[in-house]
């Protein structure tokens, strides 16, 4: 009796009996055309201001945060070229 218990808890774990494979492939769905990214939506991030925990709310186009991240880099490298030496080589020399 416990033998035949054990079996049918066996045959109850090992799920249904394998199907054998269609002689057809599934169809594949075909990923829609990539879309470029439209320079006009919206984005908005949280900055911190300065001398305070707190932060504000900024939104702003992306093209409008791709020009400020330009004009950013732009200033970081003048500064930069102004000293003589980027701020990475001027941490990474000995003192």
């Amino acid at each position: 009796m416990l033998g035949l218990w054990l079996a049918g808890a066996i045959l109850a774990a090992a799920g249904p009996a394998a199907t054998p494979p269609s002689a057809a492939p599934p169809a594949i769905a075909k990923a829609p055309a990539a879309k470029l990214p439209d320079p006009n939506a919206l984005v908005c991030h949280s900055e911190p201001l300065p001398g305070s925990r707190l932060s504000t709310r900024v939104c702003m186009t992306k093209a409008e945060a791709e020009a400020r991240r330009q004009r950013d880099r732009q200033g970081l490298n003048a500064a930069q070229a102004q000293y003589g030496k980027p701020a990475d080589a001027m941490m990474m020399t000995p003192h």
